[in-house]
C-alpha cells in the first residue's frame, strides 16, 4: 500500500518477487507518475491497481505492506489481516538469515541522514562490507539476500518507521511472525525538535515514535543521545550503556562525552564516566582520539552529528586512527549542506532536507558569510520563529510560494526584515538570489547561495530529494564549463 518514489515500495516488490510471493501493488499515484516502477516488471506473480486502492485487494490477501507516508488510521488497513513494512521484513529476513553483524539504529529530528552517512564512512575502512539503508532512501531489503552475515548495518530510521513497527504489532494477532523486534547494538537519537506536528495530534506522541529505536535495548547495547533534557530523560528510560555528547564548537576538544552507566544520567558526578576529545578517561584510552580538530563539513551542529557517528563506529569495532581519519575526509551527503559548485566566488550549496526553521537557522550559520537564502515551502503546523533569526543572519532572503511561506512572510513583516518574493518556481527564485549574490560578490569577492528551505517540500515537488535535484540543475546554468562542482553520493 503506497509505492511511492524513495525506492521503498520498488525494493519491497522486488525483495517478496525474488522469494516466491504474489504481489498487488497499489498506490493512488497515477500510472504515468509510477510508469518508471511499473514497466520493470513483466512478472505474472504481480499486478498494479494504480490511481485508486480497492478495499478488497486488502480483505483477501495474506499480509499487507504499509509504506510509511500513509496514515495509521487508515480505514483500509483496519481490514488486513496482518499488516508489516519494509523495515519489519528486513529484520525478520536478518533473523531468518542469522545475520549476526551489529545493527546501529539512528534517528533523530534532525542530522540522522549525515550521522548514519557518517557511521557507514568511518567504518567502512575497518569493515568494507558495512550497508547503510533505511530512511536514506535506500531500503535495506535491497541488500539483506547478498550481504555478509557478519557485516554491520546502519539504519536511518525516521519516527514514520519507528512508529509502524509498534503498530504493526499492535494490529498483527501473531505478533512474532512479521514484526519481529527492533534490537540494535547500538541506538542513536541526534536530538529533538518539533517536526511533523501536522501528523501527531502531540508532541509527546512524536518523541514516543522516536524513543522506539532503543525501548528492545538490553545491557550489552549501547544508546548514544544528546546532553540535553532529552537525552538525560531517555538515558533514565533506557537499559542500554548510554553515551550522552554534550554541544560543541567546532574544534572545542573539551566538548564532553558522557559513558553513563546503570541508570545514571552521568550529570551528577557520581556514577559516569566522563571523556572529553582531549583527554581520555581510564575507561575508555581511545575515546579521545575519534576525531580530528578540523572536518571536510562545516558547522557546530555536524561536529555533534560526527562525534555521535564516531563513538557508534567505535562502539561496533572501529578502530580510533582509522575513525579519525575517515572523519576527516567526510564530506557529507546529498541535500544535506551538500556544495553544488563555486563560479566566480560565488558557491552554491543544496540543503534541501533542512525542512523546519531551526535547521535553516544551523546552516545559514555555518556557512561563510555573505549568505543568499532561499527558503519557504509547505507547512507543517511547525513554530516559525528560528526562520526570523536565520533572516537576520543572512544578507538576503528569497521565498518560495507555500503556506509555510505566508505564515514566514507575516513573521518576516513584523519584525521589519525584508525578503524578495514569494516565487512561484525555483528558477525565479535563483535568478533573483544570483543577481544579489553577484554584487555581494563584487564587494567582498565572496558569496553563498543556499538552498535550505525551513519546510516542507509538497506542492511546488514531488518531495525535498526532488526539490534538491531541480536546485542542482538550475544551478548548472551558473556553474556552465568554468565552474567548479562536487557531485556527492551516499556513503559507501
Amino acid at each position: 500500500m503506497g509505492i511511492g518514489l524513495h525506492g521503498g515500495g520498488l525494493e519491497t516488490i522486488r525483495f517478496l518477487l525474488r522469494h516466491g510471493a504474489t504481489v498487488t501493488a497499489t498506490d493512488l499515484q497515477s500510472p504515468e507518475t509510477l510508469k518508471i516502477v511499473t514497466e520493470e516488471f513483466d512478472n505474472t506473480n504481480i499486478r498494479f491497481v494504480l490511481g485508486k486502492h480497492d478495499e478488497s485487494d486488502f480483505r483477501n490477501t495474506d499480509l499487507v505492506i504499509k509504506n510509511p507516508a500513509v496514515r495509521r488510521n487508515s480505514t483500509l488497513l483496519a481490514t488486513a489481516p496482518a499488516i508489516a513494512t519494509d523495515i519489519s521484513l528486513y529484520l525478520l529476513a536478518r533473523n531468518a538469515l542469522n545475520h549476526t553483524g551489529p545493527l546501529i539504529a539512528i534517528t533523530g529530528t534532525k542530522g540522522k541522514s549525515t550521522t548514519a552517512g557518517a557511521c557507514a564512512h568511518l567504518l567502512q575502512p575497518d569493515f568494507p562490507g558495512v550497508r547503510l539503508g533505511g530512511n536514506i532512501t535506500v531500503s535495506p531489503l535491497s541488500f539483506v539476500d547478498d550481504m555478509a552475515p557478519e557485516a554491520p548495518v546502519v539504519l536511518e530510521l525516521s519516527s514514520f518507521q519507528l512508529g509502524d513497527l509498534e503498530f504493526c504489532r499492535a494490529h498483527n494477532t501473531d505478533e512474532t511472525e512479521w514484526v519481529p523486534p527492533l534490537k540494535p547494538a547500538v541506538s542513536v537519537i541526534t536530538n529533538i525538535m518539533h517536526d511533523h506536528q501536522n501528523y501527531y495530534s502531540t508532541m509527546d506522541e512524536y518523541v514516543h515514535d522516536k524513543t522506539l529505536v532503543f525501548h528492545a535495548q538490553t545491557p550489552a547495547d549501547y544508546a548514544i543521545f544528546l546532553a540535553d533534557e532529552y537525552g538525560r530523560s531517555f538515558a533514565r528510560s533506557t537499559r542500554a550503556k548510554v553515551f550522552l555528547c554534550a554541544d560543541g564548537d567546532d574544534g572545542d576538544d573539551g566538548a564532553k562525552v558522557f559513558l553513563c552507566a546503570d541508570g545514571d544520567d552521568g550529570d551528577d558526578g557520581d556514577g559516569g564516566s566522563v571523556f572529553t576529545e582531549s583527554g581520555a578517561s581510564e575507561s575508555c584510552d581511545d575515546i579521545a582520539a575519534l576525531l580530528p580538530a578540523a572536518l571536510a563539513i562545516p558547522g557546530r551542529h555536524n561536529r555533534i552529528n560526527m562525534r555521535m557517528a564516531a563513538i557508534a563506529a567505535f562502539t561496533v569495532g572501529g578502530r580510533p586512527e582509522t575513525i579519525r581519519c575517515a572523519a576527516g575526509n567526510f564530506t557529507g551527503i546529498p541535500h544535506r549542506m551538500e556544495l553544488v559548485g563555486t563560479v566566480g566566488g560565488i558557491t552554491f550549496v543544496n540543503d534541501s532536507a533542512a525542512t523546519i526553521p531551526e535547521a535553516t537557522l544551523a546552516t545559514v550559520r555555518a556557512l561563510p558569510a555573505p549568505v543568499v537564502l532561499i527558503a519557504g515551502g509547505t507547512d507543517k503546523a511547525l513554530d516559525i520563529a528560528a526562520i526570523s533569526d536565520a533572516g537576520r543572519a543572512v544578507a538576503s532572503i528569497h521565498l518560495l510560494e507555500g503556506s509555510a511561506t505566508e505564515r514566514m512572510r507575516v513573521r518576516l513583516d513584523s519584525e521589519g526584515i525584508r525578503y524578495s518574493g514569494p516565487y512561484t518556481d525555483l528558477v525565479s527564485a535563483l535568478n533573483g538570489a544570483w543577481n544579489v549574490a553577484r554584487m555581494l560578490a563584487a564587494e567582498t569577492g565572496t558569496a553563498t547561495i543556499v538552498l535550505s528551505p525551513g519546510a516542507a517540500s509538497f506542492g511546488m515537488f514531488a518531495n525535498e530529494f526532488d526539490r534538491g535535484l531541480q536546485f542542482r540543475n538550475a544551478c548548472a546554468r551558473y556553474l556552465g564549463a568554468t565552474g567548479s562542482s562536487t557531485n556527492l553520493s551516499y556513503a559507501p
